[in-house]
């Protein structure tokens, strides 16, 4: 039985060797960016009453620059269609008076889609930001119903690189390309990586 096994094993991988061409041994499968101007509150707005909105906008321009500097086209880790976006989750806290704060589970009566895919998993914003031919984007409000000081930040289940326990870590790219990790702050965000904002 582990001479079968090791015959196949050494037969797979000969054949590998073999079929594989020597131009597609290495694809370079993960693209770092660092851009702290992709998510923004509309008009870094940061107080508000009761039953207002706070509006979120997504905006992703085709040309990056990598964390090695290197000057990047976007369109060049996707099939720049309709159909591809790059995506994060945004969740919503309430600070309390003991100084910690909650996670806020937002439910879809709470949303209001204005551009753009935005789903609620786990109670945290999921966006998808859409290729519109130039950039991707979303815009998505949360109605607010409760007096309070709160921030949105990356979920604190996401991937951190290491900056900011709020980063945003926006994923996208394909496969047969490379995927690719932009990792951002919300605009105006706190040295945490929060966006803080008061709710009278």
């Amino acid at each position: 039985m582990k001479i079968t096994t090791a015959i196949i094993s050494l037969s797979i991988a000969i054949c590998a060797s073999l079929c594989c061409p020597e131009e597609d041994d290495y694809i370079e499968n993960n693209i770092n960016i660092e851009n702290d101007t992709i998510v923004q509150v509309q008009d870094n707005q940061n107080t508000y009453t009761v039953g207002e909105a706070i509006i979120i906008e997504t905006n992703i321009g085709l040309n990056q620059t990598r964390t090695t500097g290197q000057e990047i086209s976007l369109a060049d880790y996707d099939y720049s269609e309709p159909e591809s976006f790059y995506s994060y989750s945004l969740a919503l806290y309430k600070l309390n008076a003991f100084g910690s704060s909650s996670k806020i589970p937002l439910n879809i009566s709470n949303i209001n889609l204005i551009e753009g895919t935005t789903t609620i998993q786990n109670g945290v914003l999921f966006i998808e930001a859409a290729f519109n031919g130039n950039s991707y984007n979303n815009k998505v409000s949360i109605t607010l119903s409760e007096a309070g000081s709160y921030y949105l930040s990356g979920d604190y289940y996401s991937y951190s690189q290491n900056n900011s326990p709020g980063e945003l870590q926006i994923i996208g790219g394909v496969s047969e390309f490379a995927f690719v990790n932009i990792y951002s702050e919300i605009v105006e965000a706190n040295p945490d990586g929060y966006f803080e904002f008061t709710v009278n």
